[in-house]
């Protein structure tokens, strides 16, 4: 299935496919968790006070060394806030810029492609491990959103983050390269 396909209407969801998903998702956290180790060091020291701060700003820092695209002046002022106690993560707040944004998904940002061409989308699911994407496209506004389906973030949650209703006409499925 090649960028741009999948189904035509939101899919009927049901106990064994919620399970499914979950299941799903549990193994690309696995997965993702085995890829991505220092990531999911800080992931799970965040809670703790002091520690999670110091393991959630070197985290950053490597981010900016490793991802060029992600060293702003607000991403590196939202990064510094997190040290700030009884600040919350400001991840989830990373401004839109060049088609893709950052969601927090439990202290995990998400790289999300929102209206991506399908040259963009090609690009995109080349560079994903599993050569595959999760897709949410919004029916009131015509959005599509992408992002790579080995991260652990689900469709509902992402869409709730984003404000679109699932259910209806929105469009939530995986696209990929053959």
């Amino acid at each position: 299935m090649g960028p741009g396909t999948g189904r035509s209407s939101a899919p009927t969801l049901t106990p064994a496919d919620t399970l499914a998903d979950l299941m799903g998702a549990g193994r690309a956290a696995l997965g993702w968790a085995q890829d991505n180790p220092l990531d999911a060091a800080a992931l799970a020291v965040s809670p703790v006070p002091v520690v999670g701060d110091i393991a959630g700003i070197a985290n950053d820092v490597r981010h900016y060394v490793n991802e060029p695209e992600t060293r702003t002046v607000s991403n590196a002022l939202m990064s510094l806030m997190g040290l700030l106690p009884f600040v919350p993560s400001m991840a989830g707040a990373i401004g839109r810029a060049g088609g893709s944004f950052e969601l927090d998904y439990f202290g995990q940002p998400i790289r999300i492609l929102q209206n991506p061409s399908t040259q963009q989308q090609v690009g995109f699911l080349n560079r994903t491990k599993y050569k595959a994407a999760r897709r949410i496209v919004d029916p009131e506004t015509g959005d599509t959103y992408l992002w790579d389906a080995n991260d652990p973030a689900l469709h509902a949650m992402v869409a709730e983050q984003l404000g679109i209703k699932p259910g209806g006409k929105t469009i939530m499925d995986m696209i990929g390269l053959d």
